[in-house]
């Protein structure tokens, strides 16, 4: 075997080894990118509905309150229901925060500490100040979620 049939060889074998390792590589790349993207879209989501889920609670609790219905059955059962939302909402934004890039992390932390913080004096008035965080995290989400996902 002369060394330009020895060379003729060895490229017949190495570049349809080399391109089938290439389409691997560059499979896997894309799935990997598909697989991270959809966790994403799941994680806003997820977030998403339980923001939903508190503000509904939270709004249930101040119409309740402002009805001067505090204390009574109805009350404490959508009061329960509220802290409820808010621990959901709480364990679900732990596992988003590591899926989910800065600007989603920085929103759900302002979230987590205006809901925190929400001024008021009665029940209600803080429901209804954590009807607004909900609001304001909710859009802001959405922003950074548009932006991401595109």
């Amino acid at each position: 075997m002369t060394t330009e049939e020895l060379i003729q060889w060895v490229i017949s074998v190495l570049m349809p080894a080399a391109s089938g390792l290439g389409g691997v590589a560059l499979g896997g790349r894309l799935t990997a990118r598909q697989e991270r993207r959809k966790e994403k879209r799941e994680a806003y989501a997820d977030i998403l509905r339980a923001l939903s889920d508190s503000y509904v609670a939270s709004q249930a609790v101040a119409v309740i309150s402002e009805s001067n219905q505090t204390g009574t059955a109805l009350y404490l059962e959508h009061l329960e229901k509220a802290v409820a939302a808010q621990q959901r909402a709480s364990q679900t934004m732990a596992v988003a925060l590591v899926v989910l890039p800065a600007g989603a992390v920085a929103v759900l932390h302002t979230f987590e500490r205006e809901w925190q913080d929400a001024p008021g004096g009665t029940t209600g008035e803080i429901a209804k100040a954590r009807l607004a965080v909900v609001d304001r995290t909710t859009d802001a989400l959405l922003k950074v979620a548009r932006k991401d996902l595109n």
